[in-house]
């Protein structure tokens, strides 16, 4: 399972910068996609929805920006996949599922 950088609690102001990749390495095209994302806390096992903003940033080379809320980033350990929804074709679109932690601030 792929593993996203981990961050420290709490911490709101710098984005996340992704690239969605398919199995054999493609980018993922974003263009006209409205993102989200579903978060799986090992600790409840519970999943939610991610609550901060999501950017597309560099749509046909599957760059986009995940801006955490105060909600997204709660110290744990988590499972995480990405959710590309567009207006018509195949849609939506799903992430591989990917781990990411977040560490506890000091």
């Amino acid at each position: 399972m792929r593993v996203l950088p981990s961050v420290p609690a709490g911490s709101v102001k710098t984005p996340m910068i992704i690239t969605w990749h398919t199995d054999n390495g493609a980018a993922v095209n974003l263009t006209g996609a409205s993102l989200s994302a579903r978060i799986f806390s090992y600790a409840t096992e519970l999943s939610r929805d991610a609550t901060g903003t999501f950017n597309v940033l560099i749509p046909t080379e599957g760059v986009f920006e995940w801006l955490f809320s105060a909600d997204d980033v709660v110290a744990g350990e988590y499972r995480l996949q990405f959710i590309a929804t567009y207006a018509s074709g195949l849609t939506p679109l799903k992430s591989d599922q990917l781990e990411w932690k977040v560490t506890p601030s000091l």
